[in-house]
């Protein structure tokens, strides 16, 4: 079998886990809901607060792509408007395709745009991922030292840690070590493969360029700085959905959401997060007296409030001329040459 059937595969396992996970997810979910409940919810929602909740997710993109001007800086400065049409188009396919498939989108059509190769645009992209899990766990633990939440809440807390600070041991060592770093993992390729540990030697050179913004501690504050804005841009959306719903609660629930609905994104599911989402919302509302109709109402309308970033990220993507099917199969016809456009070997 070729190494691109053997993506497609990949791929195809990925599609039907998610499928699966989020069928028994939202099943499991209503089970335990009354349904007419919930039709009730939606028939009684102020829908004129979806309109501000989809410019306020619009919002927090913007300062998203700010965020990412200032960990690029030391790269390159990017025009905004470059960075945002980009966001825009990631956050599109990440909401629509499996397997994170937007991070991939994002820095090819940068590779298109500027200088900088695609490993350096890649590393830039982990060390955002890196600020979001930091930020979330701190939110996270922060709700768990305010209020008592269930011991599965604080598990998520603890392996979001973890896994954060194995990334950040990883980002030190080849930003403080590089040459050490490329050399181990040259010596332990190179019996497999001369031409792959050449290859992943300057990729791994290129990746530690995307690190630089972690020795300037202005753009480092930065970025921070704009992180903060995002999130709280995400958390107003949410609050905006509660105020659909009729729902006046702790800020610490819209808090509580917005980490754990990022948090478990690495649970694979549908487009759109089905099922994990709802699941979520049912437990976490649940915690502040929330009934589990207008709990399952939440992430839909926290979907139809998305609506407006994901047409802007449609038309985005599109102009590009991707198509989703090539993305989703990996065709040779999605990009002109994915390898090329990733920019590894510059």
């Amino acid at each position: 079998m070729k190494q691109g059937e053997h993506g497609q595969t990949r791929q195809r396992l990925r599609v039907l886990a998610g499928i699966v996970v989020s069928i028994l997810l939202l099943w499991f979910v209503l089970q335990k809901v009354d349904l007419r409940e919930t039709v009730r919810t939606f028939m009684s929602a102020d829908y004129p607060y979806l309109i501000l909740a989809g410019f306020s997710s619009v919002c927090g993109f913007i300062l998203t792509a700010m965020r990412w001007r200032y960990v690029l800086l030391p790269l390159q400065a990017i025009a905004p408007g470059l960075l945002f049409s980009t966001v825009m188009a990631g956050f599109f396919s990440n909401y629509v395709l499996p397997a994170k498939v937007g991070e991939l989108v994002r820095v090819i059509l940068l590779v298109r745009h500027t200088k900088i190769s695609g490993s350096a645009i890649l590393a830039t992209i982990v060390l955002e991922r890196a600020m979001d899990v930091l930020i979330l766990t701190v939110a996270l633990l922060g709700v768990l030292l305010v209020l008592p939440l269930p011991a599965w809440m604080g598990y998520v807390g603890q392996v979001a840690g973890l896994a954060l600070g194995g990334v950040f041991v990883v980002l030190a060592i080849l930003l403080y070590r590089p040459q050490r770093a490329i050399a181990i993992a040259t010596r332990l390729l190179r019996p497999i493969s001369t031409r792959l540990a050449d290859g992943i030697a300057a990729t791994l050179e290129a990746f530690v360029r995307g690190l630089e913004v972690l020795r300037q501690g202005n753009n480092l504050g930065g970025a921070m700085f704009f992180s903060l804005l995002s999130w709280a841009a995400s958390a107003g959306t949410h609050y905006l959905i509660g105020l659909a719903l009729g729902v006046r609660t702790n800020w610490a629930a819209y808090v509580l959401l917005v980490a754990l609905f990022n948090l478990i994104a690495i649970i694979p599911s549908m487009p759109g997060r089905i099922g994990t989402w709802e699941l979520v919302s049912v437990a976490a509302l649940g915690l502040f007296g929330v009934d589990g109709g207008t709990a399952v109402a939440f992430p839909t309308l926290l979907r139809v409030a998305h609506l407006l970033p994901l047409a802007l990220g449609y038309f985005y993507f599109s102009r590009e001329g991707l198509r989703l099917l090539d993305v989703l199969g990996g065709r040779k016809g999605a990009f002109s040459s994915p390898r090329e456009e990733l920019g590894f070997k510059r």
